[in-house]
């Protein structure tokens, strides 16, 4: 069976098996693959769709081929306390702080969701598929490999990518700086491979899934991030139970009720540094062109709107391991987004209110002061343009309408707000929009209607003596008498 295997030489991690896949070296990240079936799901989609992954941990005494037998929870329990023992190993005082939070901290950052199996059958580590209420997706086993030093962990390929800790190394994992980091990292570095990321070497940046152990930064950082958004999508395409993808509007993310003078902002940090502390957890990205996002929010009245969708990322040189020169990522600039608006109506369907697309790559698309013409809900679309994954940072600021009718925004409902409503009749006003115009003719901001309301029968005529009005402002730079035309 091939391994991932994670070696060490004096307080460094040589991960030794070299990736074989072909490398892209504008997209950074290696990949051998995602997971396609699952032991929750019989198929996981598209690359980039979320997906359910189990774990588990195998008992002691269970084979492990060309091996000794398991001992991980002796281990463990020797070097991190076994609390009161039993044979639920949730537990054990090692179980969420060090082994869990190394599956969880995944799921906080992607559409990959890690749960925890607590049934494992023994069956030979490395040989069998997930099995629900049986044994997970992943099995975290431990056995001696070569003692101090050397190979600390190894991992399987998909789908029998197993973990197999080395047993024999107790100073290495003994460490308890930083929370255990040393295990931390190595166990979070394996999931890495267990579900599709391969080895990188970059010689300007520091990585989760580089050959060299360290214990500077502290889980996945950014082109750790990239990788698994490519495969499974990011933390919004799933919800606490499993996939969801925010891929239409009835699985729209919401953004809920927007007051006058809200913002709101997703996706901040990603920004220009490949360095990710364990804190952060606001990535958005669009993994690919049959990856969109929606968003979804409500107004409770008329309103303006600044939507703005800008990519994000460092640059930096990266490699597959051992493979060829390095070159330069820009991961800023690997797909063009698209930004749109729709407001939902009635049926369940949707209008179109905006489209930005013609910034140039890897540079903000916005909607500025877009008009929401009334209370309800609307919609917030992203789409990119290649199968390059792209992370991005969304925006919106909402501004409230004085007063319903008042379309061009001067602070009074009047006739001028009529022609407006006529001539965006359709695409953005539509009859309810009229109604609003009668009931607040004459208003001003701040003050009710005090004006006579026109009735429908002489909208047309109002309407004929504004063109006309203003068909005369645009010619009264001429003589008189010059308007009729003629000799």
């Amino acid at each position: 069976m091939k391994l991932h295997k994670l070696t060490r030489l004096p307080a460094v991690v040589l991960l030794g098996l070299l990736c074989l896949a072909a490398p892209e070296p504008s997209r950074a990240f290696v990949s051998n693959g995602r997971w396609t079936s699952t032991a929750t799901q019989s198929s996981t989609g598209v690359t980039g769709a979320p997906a359910t992954l189990t774990w588990s941990i195998v008992p002691d005494g269970t084979t492990i081929p060309g091996r000794n037998p398991s001992n991980l929870v002796a281990f463990f329990d020797g070097l991190y306390g076994a609390g009161d023992g039993g044979t639920d190993l949730q537990n054990r005082p090692w179980f969420d702080d060090l082994v869990k939070s190394s599956f969880d901290r995944w799921t906080e950052l992607s559409g990959l969701t890690f749960k925890y199996e607590p049934n494992d059958d023994g069956a030979i580590h490395g040989n069998f598929f997930g099995l629900l209420d049986t044994r997970g997706d992943i099995r975290l086993g431990g056995t001696f490999l070569d003692g101090q030093g050397g190979t600390s962990a190894q991992a399987g390929f998909i789908p029998n990518s197993d973990i197999t800790i080395d047993t024999g190394d107790s100073i290495f994992y003994g460490s308890t700086n930083s929370n255990s980091i040393n295990l931390r990292n190595t166990l979070t570095h394996e999931i890495g491979h267990s579900f599709g990321l391969a080895h990188v070497d970059s010689n300007t940046s520091n990585f989760l899934l580089e050959p060299a152990y360290n214990d500077t930064f502290d889980g996945p950082q950014i082109d750790d991030i990239r990788g698994i958004h490519q495969l499974y999508g990011d933390v919004l395409e799933r919800d606490t139970y499993g996939p969801k993808p925010n891929n239409s509007t009835a699985t729209a993310s919401s953004l809920g009720v927007l007051a006058d003078g809200q913002t709101v902002a997703l996706g901040y940090d990603a920004g220009f540094t490949t360095g990710v502390s364990p804190t952060e957890s606001d990535f958005l990205s669009i993994a690919n062109t049959s990856d969109i996002d929606y968003f979804t929010f409500t107004t409770v009245g008329a309103a303006t709107v600044d939507v703005t969708i800008t990519p994000t990322g460092p640059n930096y040189f990266e490699r597959p391991t051992g493979v060829g020169n390095y070159a330069v990522t820009r991961s800023s600039q690997q797909s063009d987004l698209t930004l749109e608006v729709f407001r939902a109506t009635d049926g369940g369907g949707t209008q179109l209110l905006g489209t930005a697309n013609s910034a140039p790559l890897g540079q903000a698309e916005s909607l500025l002061d877009l008009l929401l013409p009334a209370a309800g809900e609307y919609f917030v679309r992203v789409a990119g343009s290649t199968n390059a994954v792209q992370l991005y940072q969304l925006s919106l600021a909402l501004e409230a309408s004085s007063t319903a009718g008042d379309f061009d925004e001067n602070d009074q409902v009047d006739g001028i707000d009529f022609l407006q409503w006529q001539l965006g009749f359709g695409p953005t006003y539509t009859s309810s929009h009229l109604s609003d115009w009668q009931e607040n003719y004459g208003t001003l901001a701040g003050q009710p209607a005090s004006q006579v309301v026109p009735e429908p029968t002489i909208l047309c005529s109002l309407s004929l003596l504004l063109y006309t009005c203003l068909s005369s402002r645009r010619l009264s730079g001429f003589p008189q008498g010059f308007i009729g035309g003629g000799n």
